[in-house]
C-alpha cells in the first residue's frame, strides 16, 4: 500500500485514504487468486477472494469523524437532545432499499441488462449487499472465470455480461464532534435485523446509566452535602438499570437475540434458542453480529473501545 500511495496515488484527505486503501485491499485479494508462472492458483486464495466481506471503518482525529462504509453494515451515532439520547444514522445501506445505489449500478450498465442486474432484490439475483470486498464472480470477465473459477466448481452468476458489477469502494461520512455526542455505534446487518438504531441507541445509554452502579461510590473531596444527595438518588433510580452484562456490545448483542420484552428468564430462553441453532440452519434465522461501541468522554481527549 505505501509502495502504491508514494508511486500513483497521492493522497491528501483522509476520505482519499480510506477509498484508495479500501481498493488496494480488494485488488490484493484478486491478484492472489491469479495463477501463477505455471499456471497453478492457490485454492486458499482463490477462496478468499470468491468470498465476500462487507466493511466499516471509523476514523477520529481530534473532533473529525469519518466513517467509510461498504456494504449493509450501518454507523449510528448516540447525541445527547434536550435530556435524551437520540440515533443519529451515519451511513447508508448499499442494497435495494438505497435508490442512489440502484442508480449508480443501472447507469454503468447498458438499459438492455435493466430486468436482469437486479432480481429479486439482489445484484444478479444472487449478492444482496451491493458493494463489496471480494466476491470476484460479481467482477471477473467471463473468460477469467472460465480459467480460475469453473475449473474449481465455481460457475460465474447468470447474466454475467458487463462486469465488474460489483465494487468494493467505500462512502465515506463526516461528522464533526461535539460535547452533545456520546457514543458511536459500529455493526453488522445482523445487530441491525433485530434492533433499529433507537432501540440500539436506547440500550447502550440504559447501559451506561446502569453500569455506573457497579462501581462503589466515593463522594469527592469536600463534596456539598446536597450534591452527595442528588448523586445518590441519580444512583439509586439507575439501579434499576442496571446491567446484566458488564460489556455493553455483549449487551446489544444479548437483546437483539433474546429479545427487550419478557422477563429475564424469557429472554435467556430465546438466547439460548438461537444460540443452539445448528449453523446450516442458524443462518435462516439470524446473520453474523460485530458489534463495537466507542464511548465519547471528553472527546477531544480520550476515548473508550467495547
Amino acid at each position: 500500500f505505501r509502495i502504491k500511495k508514494k508511486s500513483n496515488c497521492p493522497l491528501t484527505t483522509v476520505r482519499d485514504t480510506l477509498q484508495t486503501s479500501f481498493s488496494v485491499l480488494d485488488e490484493d485479494l484478486a491478484k492472489s487468486a491469479m495463477p501463477d508462472q505455471n499456471g497453478l492458483v492457490c485454492r486458499m486464495s482463490v477462496n478468499a477472494a470468491v468470498s465476500g466481506s462487507c466493511a466499516l471503518v471509523s476514523h477520529i482525529r481530534k473532533n473529525n469523524l469519518h466513517v467509510a462504509s461498504c456494504g449493509d453494515s450501518a454507523a449510528v451515532l448516540g447525541v445527547h437532545l434536550a435530556n435524551d439520547v437520540i440515533a443519529r444514522q451515519l451511513t447508508r445501506p448499499h442494497t435495494v432499499e438505497n435508490l442512489d445505489e440502484i442508480a449508480r449500478i443501472r447507469s454503468a450498465h447498458p438499459p438492455s441488462e435493466n430486468r436482469t442486474i437486479l432480481k429479486a432484490n439482489r445484484l444478479l439475483g444472487e449478492l444482496y449487499p451491493l458493494r463489496a470486498f471480494g466476491d470476484v464472480r460479481f467482477k471477473w470477465p467471463k473468460e477469467l472465470q472460465k480459467v480460475v473459477l469453473d475449473p474449481l466448481g465455481m460457475p460465474a452468476p447468470q447474466h454475467l455480461l458487463t462486469p465488474p458489477y460489483l465494487t468494493c469502494l467505500p462512502e465515506v461520512f463526516y461528522h464533526q464532534l461535539t460535547s452533545n455526542d456520546r457514543f458511536l455505534v459500529l455493526a453488522t446487518d445482523g445487530l441491525w435485523e433485530f434492533l433499529d438504531s433507537d432501540a440500539v441507541v436506547r440500550l447502550v445509554e440504559d447501559h451506561m446509566t446502569g453500569h455506573s452502579t457497579l462501581n462503589v461510590f466515593r463522594p469527592e473531596h469536600k463534596q456539598p452535602l446536597g450534591d452527595i444527595l442528588n448523586n445518590l438518588e441519580k444512583r439509586q433510580s439507575a439501579d434499576n438499570k442496571k446491567p446484566l452484562d458488564e460489556n455493553c456490545a455483549t449487551h446489544l448483542i444479548r437483546n437483539a437475540l433474546g429479545g427487550v420484552s419478557g422477563d429475564v428468564e424469557l429472554q435467556y430462553a430465546r438466547l439460548e434458542e438461537m444460540l443452539m441453532l445448528p449453523p446450516g440452519m442458524a443462518r435462516h434465522y439470524r446473520d453474523d453480529m460485530t458489534v463495537k461501541k466507542i464511548f465519547f468522554e471528553n472527546f477531544q481527549k480520550k476515548f473508550f473501545f467495547l
